[in-house]
């Protein structure tokens, strides 16, 4: 397995745990972040205000990896499913495709696309 799918996993694995902590680590300044949902952002900083936002919007956040795949080196893809239960207790399911870019062991940049229900 290589490191980018491993780390594409891990990513995903922390993201159920909400782990921001162990998250922030996955970032650096330069990193990027696109989402149809959430927008663009630039550098840890604004990636990680916005994923605690998102995560505490919340009651309960699972993505499970239906595909996953290095693409090129450094280009995983991913195709995904999020199950999520918001404060309200409301439950949705929804799937998406993701790209991961890993640079130097680190999460270069993520792209969400596709996003249904």
């Amino acid at each position: 397995m290589s490191n980018t799918i491993e780390l594409a996993e891990r990513y995903f694995e922390l993201s159920n745990k909400s782990d921001m902590n162990s998250i922030d680590a996955m970032f650096t300044d330069s990193s990027t972040y696109s989402s149809v949902n959430t927008g663009v952002y630039l550098g840890r900083s604004q990636i990680m205000t916005m994923m605690r936002a998102f995560h505490s919007a919340y009651a309960s956040l699972n993505w499970t990896i239906d595909s996953i795949e290095e693409i090129r080196p450094g280009v995983a893809h991913i195709e995904f499913t999020l199950r999520s239960v918001n404060t309200q207790g409301e439950v949705t399911e929804s799937h998406g495709n993701e790209y991961v870019l890993a640079f130097n062991g680190l999460l270069q940049h993520v792209e969400v696309r596709n996003m249904h229900q």
